[in-house]
């Protein structure tokens, strides 16, 4: 009986191993597949982490380079705008802020056109935004427009919703008064202040110019007869000049006559000199019978008596 139950249990042992060695291969394998699995889920946190980082970086620099240029426009506003010369800006007063009324509009009330006592509307350009309100209803909220063109104390605004700031049920009347709030304004208005400073300068410029050639058209004779004085002078300076030229010329001249009868004096005289040590070779054409004698010629040992000439 020993014998037979432990050979049973052997093999309740072997048919155990066979069936469950298939969930133990698995078991394994998602032992071996969880660390990749998680080394996959990490590294995509990771690179996750890392873009959020850029972007937040990204951001940041983009923030600070729109702090930097925002700076770097109110310190060159600071630094060129004069209050005492400018276009009457008081840095403490809101430009942003001005009030007008509804003249026109469409049948929809999407188009509006606006009245306004403000002269610093005609800054706006088409496409700026512009928010407003109903001074009657203090508890609403900004209606939000944008300009669409400008006139002479006027501009027209395209706006979207009427709702936040006057009420669906409500009749929005042509003459209506609207408070405008346009921060896009008030950096108009400081532009504008910053050159209108600079065309003060070129006019100060030019008025300086203009003054220089006032002087010199209207003091016009006095400065013609300084010219002529000075060319008077100088002509009468080239006039002493050229007469002392000549009065030199002159004197050479007559040194050179004196000069000139000398030398024709001395050539004379060498002439002259020239004329007396000169040296003859005489050969006698007609007394010459001593010499033919002694050169053996055929000549009488007498001289004959000269001949008339026959002609």
């Amino acid at each position: 009986m020993k014998k037979i139950s432990a050979l049973k249990l052997h093999s309740l042992v072997l048919s155990s191993l066979v069936l469950f060695a298939p969930f133990h291969l698995m078991a394994q394998q998602d032992i071996l597949q969880r660390p990749e699995e998680e080394a996959v889920k990490q590294l995509e946190a990771e690179v996750k982490e890392m873009m959020e980082s850029q972007k937040s970086e990204v951001r940041k620099k983009r923030v600070d380079n729109t702090v930097k240029v925002m700076e770097r426009k109110n310190s060159l506003a600071e630094r060129t705008l004069n209050v005492d010369i400018d276009s009457f800006f008081d840095p403490k007063y809101d430009y942003s802020i001005f009030s007008g009324r509804v003249t026109d509009k469409d049948d929809t009330t999407s188009i509006i056109k606006v009245s306004s006592e403000s002269r610093n509307i005609k800054f706006f350009r088409a496409g700026d935004k512009v928010q407003f309100r109903v001074p009657s209803k203090k508890d609403s909220e900004f209606c939000e427009a944008f300009v669409r063109g400008i006139e002479q104390h006027y501009f027209v605004l395209y706006v979207k919703d009427l709702s936040p700031c006057f009420g669906g049920d409500d009749y929005f009347r042509r003459g209506t008064s609207l408070i405008f709030f346009s921060p896009k304004l008030l950096d108009r208005v400081r532009e504008a202040s910053v050159f209108r400073a600079t065309l003060f300068t070129k006019k100060k410029d030019f008025l300086s110019q203009l003054n220089q050639l006032n002087h010199d058209v209207w003091n016009y004779e006095e400065q013609k007869m300084k010219i002529a004085a000075e060319y008077d002078r100088k002509i009468a300076e080239i006039e002493k000049q050229k007469q002392l030229a000549l009065d030199q010329h002159l004197s050479r001249k007559n040194d050179y006559v004196v000069l000139q009868r000398e030398l024709i004096y001395r050539l004379d005289n060498i002439d002259k000199e020239i004329e007396f040590y000169r040296i003859e070779k005489e050969d006698p054409l007609f007394d010459r019978w001593h010499k033919d004698q002694d050169l053996g010629y055929p000549v009488f040992e007498r001289p004959e008596p000269l001949r008339a000439r026959r002609d």
